[in-house]
């Protein structure tokens, strides 16, 4: 039996647009199942310079990001 169930891709915020949010941010953007809907950072240039990299949005805060997308999660990924 052939079922056609297309697959929507999660669309996923990360938060952090240092080293880790850089490799999470291509994880997502690569991935068959997920798609990268914004990066957000207070360094509003580093945000833009990421999401350009992933033809993506930036954002300086998350209630900003969260507010203009259809988010489907979050990866926080900053400093421990």
């Amino acid at each position: 039996m052939n079922v056609n169930v297309e697959m929507t891709k999660k669309k996923i915020v990360v938060v952090g647009a240092g080293g880790m949010g850089s490799n999470h941010s291509r994880a997502i953007a690569t991935g068959a199942n997920t798609e990268l809907s914004a990066v957000v950072d207070f360094d509003t240039d580093k945000a833009k310079s990421l999401a350009k990299r992933f033809e993506s949005k930036a954002f300086s805060s998350l209630d900003e990001a969260l507010a203009s997308n259809n988010v489907d999660g979050v990866v926080v990924a900053t400093t421990t």
